[in-house]
C-alpha cells in the first residue's frame, strides 16, 4: 500500500561551481512525481539558496544552522561533486550521514567527470573519507548521467520504503511458526498441515496482489522472491498437493525469468519439470509447457542448443495431437524461429514463422494476439535481412491487432511501436522513428515503470535517432539513462550493458572525441568477450566501430585490422547483399581513400553503394553518403589523370 506523503530531497553541492547544475537537477521533481507514476506522493527538492533567511538578503555560511535544520527535515539527500568538495557541502554530508545512521534518512553521492584537468585535492580527501565510512559513490560522465542514475537509485529506495510489508511479515511469521510445530510435533500433524497449506494459499494470494500492484517497482522483486521461497519451503516440507505445487513452481520460475534472474529460474524450472514428469508423464501438455518454459530461460541466456533441445521436446509432444494443440504448436514454431533469429539464421526463422502463421490463419477464432506475435517476429527477421518495407508491413499488421485487442497502453503494443520506430529509422524517416519510439516509451513507463530492460531500450532507441539527427547532447542523455537502468537490473557483464557502452562510444566518436570513444569501446569489448561467441553479430558491430574511430585518429593500420575483423564475421552470418555488410564496405572504402589507394577505395565503396541503393533506395542518407565519397574520388582521380597528362605533354615537348 502506498502512503500519501511528501518526499523532501536535500541537494548538497557547490552553489558557485554547480549553480546551473543545481537548478537543472531540481527539475527532476516532475520526472520523479509523474514519470515514475507515484500516486499520492509529492516530491520536493530543497536547495539552500532558496531557503528564506530573514536576517539576510542572501544566504551566507553564517546561516548554515538554518540550512542544517531544513536538511534534518528531509527524507533523502543527493550530494553532487565535480572538481572540489567544499567545506559546507562536506558539513552537510556529516549531518546527512548522522541522520542515516539513525535510520531516518538516506543519501546518495555522485561525482561528475572532469575533462582535461586535475580534480582539487579536496575531492581525493573526501573520497578517502567515504571509503573510511564504507560509503559507495557513483562516477558520472555528464550531468544527465548523474540525474538519471539518481532517479533510478531513488525509485529503488522509494519502492522499499513506500511498500507496506507488515502484512507480508505477519503471514511469513505465522507460516514459519506452523512449519516449526509441524516438523517438531508428532501430534496434530493433519490439523497443522491443513493450517500450513491454508497459509501457503494466503501467501500466494499476497504475492499475486503485490505483482499486480500499479506501484510495483524493481525493489519489490526481492520481496516477492523471498515470499516465493517461503511458499516453496512450506510446500516442500509439508506434503502440499502436487498439482498445486507444480503450479507454484511454474509461477515462481516464470517470475524469476521475467526479472532476468535466469540462474535461479533454471533451478526452479528443473524441479518443475521433474514434478511434471512424475505427475503427468513425458507425453502430457503440462510437461510440454515445462519444457517450453525452461527453453525460454536458455533462450534468454543465449544458450541456443539447450533452448532448441527443450523446444523440440515440447513440439514433439504437441505434434502428436495437432488438432488439440494447434495454438501451442504455432507458439513453439515461433520460439524455435526466435532461436534461429538470434543465431543469425534469418531465412530458417522466416520459414518457421510462416508455418506458425499458416496454422493461425486457419484458426482465426483462436487467440489473435498470437498471430500478432508471429507478425512481429517475422517483421524483425525481415529487418535483419534488410527487407525494410516487408518488415514495416509485418509490424503494422501486428500493431493493428494489438491496438484493437490490448489498447495503446500495453507492453506488447509498446513492442510494436518500438519495432516500427526501428524500421522507420532504417528507412531514414527519423521523424516517424521518434514518433513511434516516444509512443513506446510512454506505454512502457505507464505499464512497466522505469526499472526494466524495455524502458532502457526505449531510451536507447530515442538516443540513437537523436544521434542520427546530429543532436549529440540529447542523444548522450538518453544513452546514459538507458545505461543507468541497465546497470541496476542486469549483471555487470550482461551483453546489453556492453551494447550501451558501444553506443556511447559511437556517440563520442561522432562528437570527435575518439579517445573517449575508444575508452567505451574497450569497456564494451571486455563485456562481449566475457559473454558472447567470437563470431556474434555484436562483436562485428563493435570491431567496425573501433575501426572507424582508429581511422578518424589517423591510425590506418589498426583501422584496417578491426574493419577486416568486422567484415570477416559479417560475411559468416549475413547475406552478401545485407546493409550491415555495406556499412563496413563503406568505411573500408574511406580508409583506402585516405591512404590514396583509389582503386581499392572504389572497389569497396562500389560494393557499399550497390547494396545501399538496392536495399535503402537512392535518396536514403546512407546511400547519398557513399555516393558523395565515390564522386569525390572520381574528381580526385580525374584531376590526377589530367595533371599526369599535362606532365607527360611537357616531357614530350622537352
Amino acid at each position: 500500500m502506498v502512503t500519501s506523503r511528501t518526499i523532501k530531497i536535500f541537494l548538497g553541492s557547490s552553489i558557485i561551481e554547480l549553480a546551473n547544475e543545481r537548478q537543472d537537477i531540481s527539475l527532476l521533481t516532475n520526472d520523479i512525481s509523474t514519470l515514475f507514476k507515484l500516486d499520492n506522493v509529492d516530491v520536493r527538492f530543497v536547495l539552500c539558496e532558496n531557503i528564506n533567511v530573514e536576517e539576510n538578503e542572501k544566504w551566507g555560511h553564517e546561516s548554515q544552522h538554518i540550512v542544517d535544520e531544513q536538511l534534518r527535515e528531509c527524507d533523502v539527500s543527493l550530494f553532487l561533486f565535480k572538481s572540489k568538495a567544499g567545506k559546507w557541502t562536506r558539513h552537510e554530508y556529516d549531518v546527512a550521514s548522522a541522520l542515516q545512521k539513525e535510520g531516518r534518512h538516506r543519501f546518495f553521492v555522485y561525482f561528475l567527470h572532469v575533462y582535461g584537468e586535475e580534480k582539487d585535492a579536496s575531492i581525493k580527501d573526501f573520497q578517502m573519507r567515504l571509503r573510511t565510512d564504507g560509503v559507495s559513490w557513483t562516477e558520472c560522465d555528464t550531468l544527465s548521467d548523474a540525474k538519471y542514475k539518481f532517479a533510478v537509485d531513488l525509485m529503488n529506495h522509494l519502492g522499499v520504503t513506500l511498500s507496506s510489508q507488515s502484512e507480508t511479515e505477519y503471514i511469513e511469521k505465522t507460516g514459519d511458526n506452523l512449519l516449526e510445530k509441524y516438523t517438531s510435533s508428532r501430534q496434530h500433524k493433519p490439523q497443522l498441515r491443513t493450517r500450513l497449506h491454508k497459509q501457503i494459499e494466503v501467501l500466494l494470494t499476497q504475492i499475486s496482489t503485490l505483482k499486480e500492484s500499479p506501484n510495483f517497482v524493481i525493489a519489490m522483486v526481492v520481496q516477492v522472491v523471498k515470499m516465493y521461497k517461503k511458499a516453496d519451503c512450506w510446500a516442500e516440507k509439508s506434503g502440499y498437493d502436487k498439482e498445486k505445487y507444480y503450479n507454484l513452481l511454474s509461477d515462481y520460475a516464470g517470475f524469476l525469468h521475467d526479472y532476468a534472474l535466469y540462474y535461479d529460474s533454471e533451478i526452479i524450472n528443473v524441479r518443475a519439470i521433474a514434478l511434471a514428469e512424475e505427475l503427468y508423464g513425458t507425453e502430457h501438455e503440462n510437461t510440454a509447457i515445462a519444457y517450453n518454459r525452461i527453453g525460454m530461460v536458455y533462450y534468454s541466456q543465449d544458450e541456443y542448443e539447450k533452448a532448441l533441445g527443450y523446444f523440440g521436446r515440447a513440439l514433439k509432444i504437441r505434434e502428436r495431437k495437432p488438432d488439440l494443440y494447434y495454438p501451442e504448436i504455432a507458439t513453439t514454431y515461433n520460439n524455435i524461429g526466435g532461436v534461429y533469429r538470434k543465431q543469425g539464421k534469418y531465412r530458417m526463422a522466416l520459414e518457421l514463422y510462416d508455418k506458425a502463421l499458416e496454422i493461425q490463419k486457419e484458426n482465426l477464432n483462436s487467440n489473435r494476439l498470437r498471430m500478432a506475435d508471429t507478425y512481429n517476429n517475422k517483421g524483425v527477421s525481415f529487418r535483419y535481412e534488410s527487407l525494410f518495407e516487408e518488415s514495416l508491413d509485418c509490424h503494422l499488421m501486428a500493431l493493428e491487432i494489438r491496438e484493437d485487442v490490448l489498447g495503446t497502453n500495453h507492453p506488447d503494443t509498446a513492442i510494436s511501436y518500438s519495432n516500427i520506430g526501428t524500421t522507420y529509422r532504417y528507412l531514414g524517416n527519423y521523424d516517424k522513428a521518434l514518433e513511434y519510439y516516444q509512443k513506446a516509451l510512454n506505454a512502457d513507463i505507464t505499464t512497466r515503470g522505469i526499472n526494466n530492460d524495455y524502458t532502457a531500450i526505449d531510451y536507447h532507441n530515442l538516443g540513437s535517432v537523436y544521434r542520427l539527427l546530429g543532436n549529440s547532447e540529447e542523444a548522450l542523455k538518453y544513452y546514459h539513462t538507458a545505461l543507468a537502468i541497465e546497470e541496476k537490473i542486469l549483471d555487470t557483464n550482461h551483453p546489453d550493458i556492453g551494447t550501451e557502452y558501444n553506443n556511447i562510444g559511437l556517440l563520442y566518436s561522432d562528437m570527435g572525441n575518439y579517445s573517449k570513444a575508444l575508452e567505451y569501446y574497450g569497456k564494451a569489448l571486455k563485456v562481449y568477450q566475457a559473454t558472447l561467441d567470437k563470431n556474434h553479430p555484436s562483436m562485428a558491430t563493435l570491431y567496425n566501430n573501433v575501426g572507424v574511430a582508429c581511422l578518424e585518429q589517423g591510425d590506418s593500420i589498426k583501422a584496417l585490422e578491426y574493419l577486416y575483423k568486422a567484415l570477416g564475421i559479417k560475411k559468416e552470418i549475413y547475406d552478401e547483399n545485407n546493409t550491415i555488410l555495406a556499412n563496413t564496405y563503406h568505411y573500408l572504402g574511406g580508409l583506402y581513400y585516405q591512404e590514396k589507394d583509389y582503386e581499392k577505395a572504389m572497389e569497396y565503396l562500389g560494393q557499399a553503394y550497390a547494396i545501399r541503393q538496392a536495399k535503402l533506395g537512392q535518396d536514403h542518407p546512407e546511400t547519398q553518403e557513399t555516393k558523395k565519397w565515390i564522386d569525390e574520388i572520381k574528381k580526385v582521380m580525374k584531376k590526377e589523370t589530367t595533371e599526369r597528362k599535362k606532365l607527360e605533354g611537357l616531357r614530350t615537348r622537352h
